[in-house]
């Protein structure tokens, strides 16, 4: 294959459907900022696109659930994988890496104090580097949260935040009949 355009993949029932995207375009078709009709090389599917060999009805039908080709490669476009050049993946580690940062700093806090005070988020980037943990952009948040916050109490005291006390109405007398006016008489 030529390396003026990039290979979407969708495998789904032990089928492989491929479509021929523009390099480059396939991140700012996922951010919405590009039409399907601009990101494409070829209005076509694909079961082996370096053979150029076209996928047949039955197979869009079992990896797409649907035989029209222009809705299977929208599927395809929305659910495929795809390689990514250096740069893009540098940034969407960095991005990725950025928000379990700031999902640490939120929700987690440094136990030694009597105040519940968070981990600066420099100190908690420097806690993920020296743990060398390998972030995956792929996987989300919360996913990989919970390996790294079992592995960080040995390089950094961590306790999650406690959700703050919720009080009721009637603890600060606003409701239950206490406080108000007597009676139900206006005067």
């Amino acid at each position: 294959m030529s390396k003026n355009n990039l290979v979407v993949k969708l495998k789904q029932n032990n089928i492989t459907l491929e479509v021929l995207t523009k390099p480059g375009s396939m991140k700012s078709y996922r951010e919405g900022t590009m039409k399907l009709e601009s990101v494409l090389m070829v209005e076509e599917i694909f079961s082996n696109s370096s053979n150029f060999q076209k996928a047949k009805n039955t197979d869009l039908k079992k990896c797409c659930g649907v035989t029209d080709k222009m809705e299977a490669i929208k599927i395809i476009l929305d659910q495929g994988t795809f390689p990514l050049n250096k740069k893009e993946m540098q940034e969407m580690v960095s991005h990725k890496k950025d928000e379990i940062i700031n999902y640490i700093h939120k929700y987690y806090h440094d136990p030694r104090p009597e105040t519940v005070i968070p981990h600066p988020v420099n100190r908690i980037e420097s806690v993920l580097n020296d743990m060398k943990i390998r972030i995956d952009p792929f996987q989300t948040t919360e996913q990989q949260i919970r390996a790294i916050i079992k592995k960080m109490p040995e390089f950094l005291p961590i306790k999650p935040m406690s959700p703050p006390h919720e009080t009721s109405f009637e603890e600060i007398g606003h409701g239950g009949g206490k406080g108000g006016k007597k009676g139900g008489k206006r005067r």
